[in-house]
């Protein structure tokens, strides 16, 4: 459920982050995105994210690459069938 998600922590859970990304990043954690694999992703409610963060969401499902918290190159998001 996206609407459940706090705004400072959704760019985090869905995409993930580097270590030393922002203070508490102790170390690297794949987001959603980075751990689907070949499996699937069911994100409810995509409407409560916020406005900022529905352009990155279409960017990934449209080029399945995406760019950690504080990564400096983008990573494949997922394998399987949109």
């Amino acid at each position: 459920n996206c609407g459940a998600f706090a705004d400072n922590l959704i760019e985090a859970e869905l995409f993930g982050h580097e270590k030393g990304a922002f203070t508490g990043a102790e170390s690297r954690k794949a987001g959603y995105f980075g751990s689907v694999g070949k499996g699937t992703l069911f994100l409810d409610e995509i409407a409560e994210l916020p406005m900022s963060l529905q352009p990155r969401l279409l960017r990934v499902l449209e080029t399945r690459r995406y760019r950690p918290l504080g990564a400096n190159a983008p990573e494949q998001a997922f394998e399987g069938r949109i």
